[in-house]
């Protein structure tokens, strides 16, 4: 049996068929998350998505999104807008009229009335392909690790979380935050992420601002009162491309220190899209927690995707 695999994030749409007679992945490919440009989109608009994705050559489609959003009628507003209520996920929402709609357990912090799936089963069909029940994306990361008692999994993506046996903490910046910054960057005609990786480690210990990365509503410490974050330590000389990208790299490192040192764990275990593409990062959590064991889970398989697929040997 083979099933497409969709994490349909905030960036990026991640799509790679699993296939389980096989326990083996392949067709890896993404596409530009509408969300990346906007901050709403309709049922029709995420049908028609779906439907260019799911072809003829699998069994079964899950798919796994964001938590945060809901819908109003039949548009659904993203977490970056303010959320008026919870009433169903990104893709279950899709299947709210059918017989066969349910809300996975996921997504308990919905307005749902009725009881949750606590498994997988055919949520509805696309292109005449089985969908099964909607997750979520940070639960599937969770599924994807074996987190020993002494672990504390730092999840870095658009959004970041940190993670342990007992204990969850999101909505910490972290890409989301960065793309608030490449803006600037961008709009002198540059590339803020291009230029994070000519950064060194030296540059970042150096480094002299204060950046608070809370660029958003729903960050974690979003200072309501300031409505945002912010640079402080500007002074002549001091004000330059390197040093306001090491003082970016240096509090990103830094915002997780409570969450770490609370934990009470030994091993720091990074994932996520970020570590993967700014190898400096887990230099830089070797640097500023050097009492702890940093490792990095390397695979080429996303996450999100051995998570959905340990979901799969589990239920179907």
């Amino acid at each position: 049996m083979k099933y497409l695999l969709i994490d349909f994030g905030a960036s990026f749409i991640k799509n790679i068929i699993y296939n389980k007679d096989t326990d083996t992945y392949s067709d890896s490919h993404n596409v530009v998350s509408p969300f990346q440009t906007q901050k709403e989109i309709t049922k029709q608009e995420i049908l028609s998505i779906l439907q260019g994705l799911i072809l003829s050559n699998v069994d079964g489609v899950l798919i796994c999104s964001i938590l945060g959003g809901y819908y109003d009628g039949d548009i659904y507003h993203s977490w970056k807008k303010k959320r008026l209520t919870r009433n169903y996920c990104l893709v279950s929402g899709l299947f709210s009229d059918t017989d066969t709609f349910h809300v996975h357990e996921h997504h308990q912090e919905t307005t749902h009335s009725g009881p949750y799936e606590t498994g997988l089963k055919v949520l509805g069909y696309i292109n005449g392909i089985p969908v099964y029940s909607a997750l979520a994306d940070t639960l599937c990361v969770i599924e994807s690790l074996v987190i020993g008692k002494n672990d504390v999994v730092v999840n870095i993506g658009t959004g970041s979380q940190v993670i342990t046996q007992n204990d969850k903490r999101s909505f910490i910046p972290a890409g989301r935050a960065f793309l608030t910054f490449n803006e600037f960057f961008k709009s002198l005609g540059l590339d803020m992420f291009e230029m994070l990786k000519t950064i060194t480690t030296d540059d970042v210990e150096n480094s002299s601002l204060i950046v608070d990365l809370n660029t958003f509503p729903q960050a974690i410490k979003y200072h309501k009162t300031v409505l945002g974050g912010h640079i402080l330590g500007i002074t002549e000389g001091n004000f330059n491309v390197t040093n306001l990208l090491g003082s970016v790299l240096k509090n990103f490192v830094e915002q997780y220190r409570e969450y770490i040192l609370n934990s009470g764990c030994t091993n720091i275990v990074l994932t996520g899209g970020i570590p993967n593409k700014l190898p400096i990062i887990k230099q830089l959590f070797e640097i500023y927690y050097p009492l702890f064991t940093v490792v990095q889970d390397i695979n080429e398989v996303e996450n999100t995707h051995r998570g959905m697929a340990s979901y799969i040997k589990k239920h179907l």
